[in-house]
């Protein structure tokens, strides 16, 4: 979770104040590749709940593909994937229907 921070002190307390939702981000987004499309999404109704940090937790879910793309190239696609993400929240998109794109796009490409 450190790595979330970026040297930022203040980042570094809001991680700390809300570890329980990165602690459940990381389990799901380190085993994507195990579930169903139906538990992805049921699993992951943490991401609807948090609108207000999305983007503090989509930069966090990057970090996490960050480190695995030694492992698979596949990685690279869900970075896209979540920065899309990003850029479509910063403009004002449905907010739902973003997270749920995104989601069916790291889904398809594991």
């Amino acid at each position: 979770m450190l790595k979330a921070c970026q040297g930022s002190i203040q980042k570094a307390l809001l991680i700390h104040e809300k570890k329980d939702i990165y602690t459940q981000v990381e389990k799901i987004f380190n085993n994507v590749q195990e579930y169903k499309l139906i538990d992805v999404l049921n699993k992951l109704d943490i991401l609807y709940k948090n609108k207000d940090d999305i983007q503090d937790i989509l930069d966090y879910i990057n970090i996490l593909f960050f480190e695995k793309i030694n492992e698979n190239q596949k990685y690279i696609e869900y970075i896209k994937a979540v920065e899309a993400a990003k850029n479509s929240i910063k403009s004002s998109n449905n907010y739902d229907m973003t997270i749920d794109k995104l989601l069916l796009n790291i889904w398809e490409e594991r």
